[in-house]
């Protein structure tokens, strides 16, 4: 069963790259050309500076391959500044990692093949050309470096390849051994599940060391055979949950050797010398340099940095470098020559698209009472963002996004050791959903939450028409308890034109903790409760799930309109392929998309036709490649759907043109 389902995996994720690529998304919204706004570009970046200054980086999933941005200089505060990236078709045809490492004061570049996962070293006929002149591949004891991640270090007494290396056979991070995505789902994954009673995570830990090769003949990029490297006389051994772990040479501290910088464990950085010691190589740990934090603040997920070689021009003594990781942005670490102290700052782009830290959960909406449609976004880190157009509804320029806030605080909702069902690793991620509603009925928009821990809250508007202010956030409740549904899923509300009675207050949709599309009565006697619950029901009369178990539950985005214009309110709601896996939807495709519920009974009492995924410009699919499709729908006067507002999964936001159900 267990190789059937590793299978079945790879099946359909091969299945899900060949149909986006066979059908390429509309461009993303974009800033106006000299809009300059902070680096934000897809899903896990991974960058390397070129040595002209040049950035050239790799992202995952959506628009999976290699870009490049051009380097235009420094904004007025000092700030790196790109261009909008240019993506390179011959290098993501061919490779999947890149990495640049300075050896005896000179870059170089590497690359990791698509096909065999082997390490070559790739010279271009210039940084300004990025055309393949020549690729040597990296030879340990003779033979190829495949997978994992290396760097190679220079001391006085030699230069050395170092790689990590995993001792895990037998272990797995999940408990039950096997992923949240498998099917039939791990029964042992979900809110309840897998910790023990004093909170601690029941999956293993990776066990990581390190090992050196001493190189042989530098200019063929041959090293010897494998040692293991030694801190305090015992083989480096690093333990910590899974999560990308990453090493690089840096010149960060004071001397004039290279360290060894290792990113790991979801948030963690450290710093070593080296030194050879009865032939074997030896790191002694460092105190990171004031002002680079061992915990990074901006940036998760095994960050990737860039050479720490000074590459810029007037750049001098200290050297910076460039950190990347998941949440699809970049962050310089400079030197502070007045404060005589490492910082930290945002790294820039000029011209670039609309864009939060990945998973973006959007919603077209006149947030400022201008009359004219704005976007609200929430996203995997846990913030909620504003993007205000100073445009038209039809023609929109928009302003660069800002973070809300909630009193006097950014709003951020991350899940803390225990708060994912996906373990400690998911400490940073926050999966915010936020909906945009007068919840209230003072007449001022208020914003109701759904996150990572399933828990609904809602943020009270305590400022006015044209300037909302949103009050501390409080929980919503239902019978003696908070509403917990399900996670990381977006909730709707009925509109009071489709109520029987105008004087309640609107009825919410969420996905219940058992996966179920309910239905919620509310009284103004209390806004903060939920009253009755209708479980919704397909034609057939059997209850609507669209949500799996385990891995698989939630991540729904909901969205009420009149799509067939029959008078009765029908579901929008996109779904990642998540839905496709968990199996609980025949009709499910094997990518994110979009999909409608026709309403075939009435608006008191409504059935709902099976689900069908909706198309844009001459019926083309919308795909959103693997994590979700969260939409919002764009409505005419007269309440009919034209257009879809759509986030994904890099963080960007598309506007899909003529909507209508996939012949």
């Amino acid at each position: 069963m267990r190789r059937s389902a590793i299978v079945y995996t790879i099946s359909f994720v091969l299945l899900a790259s060949s149909l986006f690529a066979q059908h390429r998304q509309v461009e993303p919204l974009r800033y106006p050309e000299d809009t300059i706004s902070d680096f934000g570009f897809g899903l896990d970046i991974k960058p390397v500076v070129l040595s002209n200054g040049d950035l050239l980086m790799h992202i995952a999933l959506l628009g999976n391959g290699f870009y490049r941005s051009k380097f235009i200089g420094r904004t007025e505060d000092g700030s790196l500044c790109y261009g909008r990236p240019e993506r390179l078709d011959e290098l993501s045809k061919l490779y999947s990692l890149a990495r640049s490492i300075v050896v005896h004061g000179e870059i170089f570049y590497f690359f990791m093949d698509s096909r065999k996962k082997q390490w070559w070293q790739v010279e271009f006929d210039s940084a300004d050309n990025l055309a393949i002149k020549t690729a040597r591949p990296i030879l340990i004891g003779g033979e190829p470096l495949i997978g994992g991640d290396f760097t190679i270090v220079h001391n006085r007494e030699g230069t050395f390849l170092v790689k990590y290396s995993y001792l895990n056979e037998g272990k797995s991070y999940w408990p039950g051994k096997s992923n949240p995505w498998v099917y039939p789902p791990n029964t042992e994954i979900g809110f309840g599940k897998g910790f023990d009673d004093k909170g601690i995570w029941l999956g293993d830990k990776n066990k990581a060391q390190l090992s050196f090769a001493e190189v042989s003949n530098l200019k063929e990029w041959q090293f010897g055979n494998y040692r293991k490297v030694q801190l305090n006389g015992e083989p480096f051994t690093l333990e910590f949950y899974q999560s990308p772990s990453k090493i690089y040479e840096a010149e960060i501290a004071t001397g004039k050797e290279q360290q060894l910088l290792l990113t790991w464990g979801v948030d963690r950085m450290s710093l070593y010398d080296t030194g050879i010691i009865d032939g074997t190589l030896h790191l002694f740990e460092k105190k990171m340099p004031k002002g680079i934090p061992a915990v990074t603040q901006e940036v998760y997920s095994g960050a990737y940095a860039t050479s720490t070689r000074a590459l810029y021009p007037h750049q001098k003594d200290r050297f910076g470098f460039i950190l990347g990781g998941n949440p699809g942005i970049l962050v310089e670490y400079y030197y502070d020559f007045n404060k005589k102290e490492w910082a930290i700052r945002p790294v820039k782009m000029k011209g670039g698209d609309l864009h939060i830290q990945t998973l973006a959960a959007v919603q077209w909406v006149d947030w400022d009472g201008d009359g004219i449609e704005d976007i609200i976004g929430g996203d995997a880190s846990g913030f909620i963002w504003f993007f205000r157009n100073k445009g038209t509804s039809d023609s929109p320029l928009w302003e660069v996004g800002v973070k809300l806030q909630a009193g006097d605080r950014i709003i951020q909702h991350q899940a803390g050791e225990r708060g994912s069902i996906q373990g400690p690793n998911e400490r940073r991620w926050g999966y915010i959903q936020p909906l945009v509603v007068d919840w209230d009925g003072d007449g001022l928009p208020d914003m109701v939450c759904n996150d990572v821990t399933g828990v609904y809250q809602w943020y009270r508007n305590v400022g006015d028409k044209h300037l909302p202010k949103l009050a501390a956030a409080q929980p919503l409740r239902y019978g003696h308890g908070t509403f917990k549904g399900a996670w990381r899923s977006k909730p709707a509300t009925l509109p009071a034109k489709y109520l029987a009675s105008k004087d309640g207050l609107s009825s919410l949709l969420a996905i219940n903790s058992q996966g179920l599309l309910c239905r919620y009565d509310r009284s103004t006697a209390d806004v903060g409760l939920l009253t009755r619950e209708e479980v919704l029901k397909w034609q057939n009369g059997t209850p609507v799930k669209i949500v799996g178990e385990a891995g698989h539950e939630g991540r729904a985005t909901l969205s009420i309109c009149d799509f067939d214009q029959d008078g009765r309110w029908d579901i929008l709601f996109g779904q990642g392929v998540h839905l496709f896996q968990s199996r609980e939807v025949a009709e499910a495709k094997p990518y994110a998309t979009a999909y409608l519920m026709r309403n075939v009974g009435t608006n008191e009492e409504p059935l709902f036709d099976r689900p069908q995924a909706l198309c844009h410009d001459e019926g083309q699919p919308i795909n959103m490649d693997r994590h979700g499709c969260w939409l919002s729908p764009v409505e005419t006067k007269d309440g009919a759907v034209k257009d879809l507002l759509v986030g994904g999964e890099d963080g960007r936001f598309y506007l899909f043109k003529n909507i209508k159900i996939c012949p």
